[in-house]
Formats: C-alpha cells, sequence, structure tokens
C-alpha cells in the first residue's frame, strides 16, 4: 500500500498546534509522551521509556495515518529532537483523533 499523507506540521514547527502542547514538549517532555500514548489508547506509564514509548506512539500514528517516512528516519528524529517530534506527535493526535464532529442536536 503506498504511503500518500504527511505530517500535519514539520518536526520544527512546535508552536503550530499551540502553546499547549510546546510547552509541554519543552519543558514536561515526558508527561507529554505519557499524555500522547493515552490519547492513543496505549499506557501512560510509556512516560517512564520515553524513547522507546515515542517510536511506539510514532510508528502507530504512520501507520494509521498512512504517513510516509521509515523506522530508521522515526529512530533519528525522535534521538535527535525528541521535544520537536513528540509536539509533532501531539498535534498530530489532536488533529486527528480528538477532534469529532458536533452531533446535531434534534430538532423538536
Amino acid at each position: 500500500m503506498p504511503r500518500e499523507n504527511e505530517w500535519d506540521s514539520k518536526v520544527f514547527q512546535c508552536c503550530k498546534g499551540g502553546a499547549t502542547n510546546c510547552i509541554l514538549g519543552f519543558f514536561c517532555y515526558q508527561i507529554l509522551i505519557g499524555l500522547n500514548a493515552h490519547r492513543l489508547k496505549e499506557s501512560f506509564l510509556l512516560c517512564f521509556c520515553p524513547y522507546q514509548g515515542q517510536l511506539l506512539i510514532r510508528s502507530k500514528l504512520r501507520a494509521e495515518k498512512n504517513i510516509d517516512g521509515s523506522l530508521i528516519q522515526d529512530c533519528l528524529l525522535v534521538h535527535f529532537c525528541a521535544p520537536c517530534t513528540a509536539v509533532q506527535e501531539a498535534n498530530e493526535i489532536e488533529r486527528v483523533y480528538n477532534r469529532e464532529p458536533k452531533k446535531e442536536q434534534p430538532s423538536n
């Protein structure tokens, strides 16, 4: 199956999704990893092994959303730019998974 999609934001566009994810990524990196995992129905405890947890999160996002990339790219990004990639993942999770369309109220 060909990969077609890209990340909504680039790795260094940390503030594109808002200040909350950006601040968490740079000052509370492990908490953001736990929140990302929880949002993807994984264990919050992944925050205690953040690099492995982040690789799991990133791989899951790429597979589910058909985003271009490879495990080697993910390893390099997580190793050298961990906070930025955690923020990128958080922004993607919020954009894709947490923004459900509003349900219309039944009319009387």
